[in-house]
């Protein structure tokens, strides 16, 4: 199950997702450590704690919805990952930040297959950048793919590819109707809900 890039390019409900969510995506890329001349391995901790509390909540809202067994998607759970990052790293579990204010409620809210379908755009498009940030996480706090970072490379080497059968699911779901607009929501919320969260628990 493939498309090709072009194919990527022209998809009318792809096109809608990426206009839908410039802003936020931007916003969210502005807050990353990363890049942050005192970015090291006690920060990418704090790091990974901050993205399993926002991603624990986001599989649940996955599992729930019963995406998986209408589409058959085999979607793997980011939170898995970052805990097994964690243990390797730290040798404990996850310590996600508390949310008194409920930031995190509009995504666990999410249900409609439209609307988890947008909140994979959010998802699946992330890995397309890990390799990349791989790099960064390697020379600032001296993790790997293999020892550390596994939740930046979910699908190995070849993201795109998962991408791209991504992108040939979506375009099949897009022929429901409605379900574009609820993918647009989807993928909305679950851009701003990281932005809120990202913000709230990511202070110096």
């Amino acid at each position: 199950m493939t498309t090709t890039a072009a194919n990527a390019q022209a998809s009318p409900i792809l096109t809608a997702l990426r206009a839908a969510t410039h802003d936020s995506h931007k916003a969210v890329e502005r807050l990353t450590p990363f890049f942050r001349a005192d970015f090291d391995r006690a920060a990418y901790l704090r790091w990974l704690d901050a993205m399993h509390g926002f991603y624990r909540v986001l599989d649940a809202a996955v599992a729930a919805s019963g995406f998986v067994t209408h589409t058959r998607w085999q979607y793997l759970e980011r939170s898995a990952l970052i805990g097994r990052d964690l243990a390797a790293l730290a040798g404990r579990a996850p310590a996600d930040p508390p949310d008194p204010n409920g930031v995190l409620a509009p995504l666990a809210g999410m249900r409609s297959i439209g609307e988890v379908a947008g909140m994979l755009y959010v998802v699946e498009g992330s890995a397309l950048g890990g390799k990349v940030l791989l790099k960064v996480l390697e020379r600032g706090a001296a993790v790997t793919a293999d020892a550390g970072a596994g939740f930046f490379a979910p699908h190995g080497e070849q993201p795109h590819l998962r991408w791209a059968d991504y992108v040939a699911l979506l375009e099949r779901l897009a022929l429901s109707a409605g379900l574009q607009q609820d993918a647009v929501v989807g993928a909305e919320t679950t851009f701003n809900v990281l932005l809120a969260w990202v913000t709230e628990v990511w202070r110096d």
